[in-house]
């Protein structure tokens, strides 16, 4: 009935014309009809009218944020659609500060942007006036890590695991550990994600590459072995298998995993390079 919603809107707004809410719920049908250039334009009216119009900059801003899945990535036409994203969830951050959601996509927008100082800015107010937001705290702490500022990160993380535990920001400290080097705190993190989330594959393959590089051989396969029995089409389980099996001088199943693994992975430069490193412990033994 979206058609009829239209004309019954329209008609209405010609009746008057100066009413925000009718404009508001036309433009907002146009979005739902899929009519998205009638929404924008009818959108901006009512910005000319009344720029602080806090219901139409949502609108606009879900508009732009759902355009952007359907454009190519790295186009120019992304790069307009995020710079149009930006301005309306900005507006919408000013007019209520209170909406965490649109601070957390104006974030990950600044960020999609290729501005992480303003996304730490907007992150770091959400923390400032609610310290347990664990949303602003993961992203935050992911930024952070992509900066290599692990040590600031790792305290955050502290900081709010021991407030709010949660799988997810186990991992994250196990990642900020991981950068650090410091492999058996990163294990212990990982390993608090597990037990936290068990159904979270990811959570395993961190525990697992952190037994891999504190050369704990037998639990990292146990864990490998867990991932390839609901993964079974996971080339990289098999490469770190195999790679394990090499360690333990096992060569024979080392090189049945990278069959496996070049079966999922063809043409993959790692299981080349994992191929001759078996040729050669073979050759040496």
């Amino acid at each position: 009935y979206a058609t009829r919603s239209i004309e019954a809107y329209k008609k209405a707004y010609a009746l008057d014309p100066q009413s925000p809410i009718i404009g508001e719920r036309l433009a907002e049908m146009y979005w739902k009809a899929q009519r998205i250039h009638d929404a924008v334009v009818e959108a901006n009216e009512i910005l000319k009218r009344d720029p602080n119009d806090l219901p139409t900059h949502r609108l606009l801003a879900r508009i732009y944020l759902r355009s952007l899945g359907d454009l190519n990535g790295g186009s120019s036409g992304q790069t307009e659609m995020v710079g149009k994203a930006i301005a309306e969830y900005k507006e919408v951050h000013r007019l209520d500060p209170s909406d965490a959601e649109a601070a957390l996509w104006l974030a990950r927008l600044y960020r999609l942007h290729n501005d992480p100082e303003k996304a730490e800015q907007v992150l770091r107010g959400m923390l400032k006036d609610d310290p347990d937001n664990d949303a602003a705290t993961e992203q935050l702490t992911q930024l952070l890590l992509d900066q290599g500022k692990s040590d600031e990160a790792i305290q955050i993380l502290l900081s709010m695991t021991s407030r709010s535990p949660s799988a997810t920001l186990y991992d994250l400290l196990g990642d900020a550990y991981t950068q650090t080097k410091d492999y058996p705190k990163a294990e212990e993190a990982y390993r608090k994600a597990v037990d936290l989330d068990p159904s979270e594959l990811i959570h395993l393959h961190g525990l697992g590459q952190t037994l891999l590089s504190e050369e704990k051989y037998d639990a990292a396969l146990s864990v490998y072995q867990k991932l390839a029995d609901v993964m079974p089409d996971d080339a990289d389980v098999y490469l770190r298998m195999a790679q394990i099996y090499r360690e333990l001088h096992q060569l024979d199943k080392a090189e049945e995993n990278l069959v496996k693994a070049r079966q999922y992975a063809p043409g993959s430069l790692e299981v080349m390079y994992n191929e001759a490193m078996i040729y050669e412990s073979d050759r040496k033994s």
